[in-house]
Order: C-alpha cells, then structure tokens, then sequence
C-alpha cells in the first residue's frame, strides 16, 4: 500500500478515459420487450473446437500475446460491431495479487478487481498489431491495478450515476485441472460446478483448458436468450478468424456465423422474380391503359383523367421532345405545381427515352439553377400557371417550354423509342446538408424492378386508389405513382403536400376513395389523432 502512488495513478486513469462519458452500448442485443419481473440470471457457454484452442495457443507464443488478450480483443471487436462504435470500453477482472509482492499468493481473501479497458478499433491495422498495442495497455494498467472502481469513475468524464461499462470480462487463469492432477490422495474430486453473478447486466467467462471454453453470463430482464446465444456464435466466429490468420486486417475479420451469412446472402437474399414480358415501365403502362382506357388514372380537385387520356397527351409531349432532338441520354427538367401536368410530363419523358429531373417550384432559385446547370437538362417543361412567373431569375429562357403549347397538333400514338433497360429513367438530388447537393441517376430496369415489386407487395388492384403525397423531388414519390399506373389503380394528386394532414387528410381520402396511403410517421399520427 506505501508503494501505490495515488497522484501517478489518478493522471492515468484521467487520461486512458478522458473523453468517455457514456458505456459502449450492447444494441444489438438488447431486449426491446418490457420485462417486470424481478432480475434473474442465466447462463449459456460454448467450446472453442480443438484446432482453434491449439492454433491460439501457438499464436500467443509466436507474437508473444496472451489468450487473454485475444479474448478480449475478439470482445472489443464485437462491441464496435454491435454498437456501431470505434472507440469502445468493457470491464475486465484482474488478480489484484501483484507478483511483485513477496507471498501475495499466500495471503487470503479476494483481490480481485475490475477496471474498465479502453481500446480503439483500427480496422486497417493488422489484427497481431492491434492486440500487441491492447496488449500493451494491459502491461500499463497493471502498474495501477490498485485503484478502486470508484476513485476511477470519478476521475473519468461520466456522471457519477452512470456506469463506466456494462459488460466485464473474466479470465480464469488458475489451472484448476493441473492443481487436482497433482493431489496424491486418494480423496478424488469430480463434476465440479461453479456459479458467479456480478452486478453487470453481462459478464464474459473466458476458462482455458485442453480446449478453450467460453459462457455468458447474463441478467434475462435485459438481454434475451436467443441474443445471447447469437453473440456466443459471434464471439467464436472472430476468434475462429484469428486463429486461421491473425495478419488480416482488423476490418476484414467476420462476425456473421457460417448459418447466418448463407441465411443473410443465399436465403434472405432469394428475391428474383421474374420480369413481365414487356420488360419496360413505359410499356408496362401503355398495356394497362390500352386495356382499360376508360379508368381513372389521375384523380384532382374532383376532375379525372382516363387512362386513354393520360396515355395520348403523354404521347404527344414524346413526341414533341422526340422532334426536339430530344432522346435517350438526355435529361428534362419538370417545373410545374400540383396538377395532372407533372404526371403527363414525367411519363412522356420516358417515353421520348430520356430522362426526368423534377424541379420544385418552391425551392431557392440558386439550387434549381445549379441542378438544371449540374445536370447538363436539355430543357425545362413548365405548365400554364407558371407561364407569367419572372422565370429569368431561375431559368435561361432558352430552355423553357410549355407543357400545354407543346403537344398542340403532337400524334397520339405511342412513339417507337429503342431505349436500353440500363439507360437513365429520372435524376434526384441529395439535399446538400453535407455540402454541394449530388445528382443520383436511377436506370431505367430499376424503377422497373420496384414499380412491379411494389404493385405486388401492396396488392394493388384496378379498384385501388393511392394518394401521390411525396414530392417528386423525393424518390418515394415513384413508389406512389408507377406501381399504381401499371396495375389500373387511380392515382390521386392533392393540391398541397404542406396541409394535407389531420382533418383535411381524411376528407380528401373521403372524397377520393384513396384506399392506400404511403406517408411519414409524423403525418400518421396526426392522421390516428383526427380519426
């Protein structure tokens, strides 16, 4: 005790947790139901196979590493794993028996004490460089062993109602076999058992022998059996990668166990379906309207559009930009408000080949200008209502043309375009929170794919109707509109993405018969709060 220098030890355990303020969080494993029954702890536990306590074995002589250390880099790594973090803390139990200390191993009484370890996750580095360095933090601490758990949480930077971890590590180094082997008596000992509980939710066991075995012990309120027995799996998957081949990086060593990824790549994974003949949204929907161009395709302020109607007028805007040299490769721009227009306009695009860039009219005018510039957009469509808006301010007038002049006197036939399943169907840009806004360009066999994808999942059926609520500025605004044009649904268009929630919500779904809605949390509750 004459010996411990508190000052020395204070500025370590300063410094190793400066910056912590939080324990690493297990959310994976967490349970989400709600228990109410008083704490309870089980325990579940598994065996290293024989090749891989052996190939640990001779691993830690080689690099001169401890089995220790390797169970509890394997821990860290499966914290970073399942917290999403880099820079992870975890208990771990030391003897408290300095050997330094003439006849400490003769003493009685418990010295054991638990410290919280501090690691990063260096996933470039080489896994035999990362434990040497843990390793080495190991050899450091040892040198402050001495410091209770509660003078080192108040020399770290979490609240002192909060815990530095919630997870320890055990390392039963104590050669329990050798010691009876060693008994010259004829008292023999067998089928020993052992119980332990401390007061962390989750506690490691790590006990080498002939084979290396590991059990969890876990408090059940929070944490569920089948999560325990996945982390086990998970566990022994990183310290069966190490054993094969501690030089990869620290990144590349696995956490999925054999069963999981065939479930996650082969299984889970299994979702080809085939494609309809016609293999194109385009013509998907010119199947769907020549088979029903009398139903409501389009549904706004009370008016509809048939089918046939929306299908001819989309025709005739193709062709229209077809005659302007317009053609796949090419990107349109749609600045229009709420009406049929957008819809004429983004389907006769894509028939002319080309592809949409949707353009809302309430965003700043130096975004809208960038994105028609960034885009390289051959033209801008507007509609009527537009026509009197100071548009120099956002557009070069060269590349405006109106929706209603341009389909005067057009065909109405379905134009004959070749266009690969590869080429650009629309452009969305990100919102630009991180920096310059990014164009993202959706091929054509994509917003095929999940147009038919989505009409199944959903069920769609000629009777359906769905509310357009998403701007097409937003991706999910495709999910609300293809799905339902090439299955005969009606596609219903409010007048305003701002108000429509709570009462004037339903009213619309009323007076529309929308029989599916697709909206954001927010607005559903406020839709469960007005019914």
């Amino acid at each position: 005790i004459k010996k411990q220098d508190r000052a020395q030890a204070e500025t370590f355990w300063r410094t190793m947790l400066h910056g912590f303020s939080a324990p690493t969080p297990l959310v994976m494993a967490r349970r989400t139901d709600l228990i109410t029954e008083a704490a309870t702890y089980d325990l579940q536990s598994l065996e290293l196979s024989s090749a891989t306590s052996n190939a640990l074995r001779e691993l830690a002589r080689k690099y001169q590493l401890t089995l220790n250390t390797f169970v509890q880099g394997a821990w860290a790594l499966l914290l970073s794993r399942y917290s999403g973090e880099q820079d992870v803390v975890f208990g771990a139990t030391v003897s408290g028996r300095p050997p330094t200390l003439p006849g400490s191993e003769r003493m009685v009484g418990i010295f054991i004490n638990t410290l919280p370890v501090r690691t990063q996750i260096d996933d470039d580095a080489r896994a035999f460089i990362w434990l040497q360095q843990l390793q080495a933090l190991q050899a450091e601490m040892r040198q402050f062993e001495y410091s209770s758990l509660v003078d080192v949480q108040g020399w770290s930077d979490a609240p002192r109602d909060q815990p530095l971890f919630e997870s320890i590590i055990v390392f039963e180094n104590y050669p329990v076999d050798q010691a009876m082997a060693q008994q010259r008596s004829t008292l023999q000992i067998s089928d020993v058992h052992s119980s332990e509980q401390t007061n962390y939710p989750l506690t490691v066991v790590a006990a080498p022998g002939q084979v290396i075995g590991i059990r969890i012990a876990y408090d059940t309120r929070q944490f569920h059996p089948e999560a325990v027995r996945r982390m086990l799996g998970h566990l022994q998957t990183i310290l069966d990668a190490l054993a094969r081949d501690v030089e990869q990086p620290v990144g590349d060593l696995p956490l999925l166990t054999p069963e999981e990824e065939r479930q996650l790549l082969v299984e889970w994974n299994d979702t080809a379906r085939p494609l309809p003949p016609e293999g194109d949204l385009v013509a998907l929907f010119e199947k769907q309207a020549a088979s029903t161009p009398e139903a409501v395709a389009l549904w706004f302020r009370g008016e509809t559009m048939s089918y046939a109607d929306l299908n001819a007028r989309a025709n005739q805007l193709a062709h229209a930009l077809i005659a302007r040299g317009v053609g796949p490769g090419d990107v349109v721009g749609i600045y229009m408000e709420k009406s049929f227009d957008p819809l004429i306009a983004l389907l006769g695009v894509l028939k002319a080949g080309a592809a949409y860039l949707p353009l809302d009219p309430a965003l700043p005018a130096e975004r809208l200008r960038f994105m028609v510039e960034d885009s390289g957009a051959r033209l801008v469509i507007n509609d009527q209502r537009l026509m009197n808006e100071d548009l120099d301010r956002v557009f070069d007038q060269s590349l405006i043309i109106n929706l209603q002049s341009m389909i005067l006197s057009q065909p109405t036939t379905n134009p004959a375009v070749e266009t690969s399943s590869e080429a650009p169907a629309y452009l969305i840009y990100t919102s630009g929170t991180t920096g310059r806004p990014k164009g993202v360009v959706i091929p054509r066999r994509a917003i095929t794919n999940h147009a038919v994808a989505m009409a199944g999942e959903m069920g769609l059926a000629p009777d359906d109707r769905i509310l357009q609520f998403i701007t097409l500025s937003f991706d999910a605004a495709a999910e609300e509109i293809y799905p339902a044009l090439i299955r005969g649904a009606g596609v219903v268009i409010p007048e305003s993405n701002v108000d429509i929630v709570g009462e004037k919500l339903v009213h619309l779904a009323e007076e529309s018969r929308v029989t599916v809605l697709h909206m954001p949390a927010s607005v559903w509750n406020a839709l469960v709060d007005e019914l």
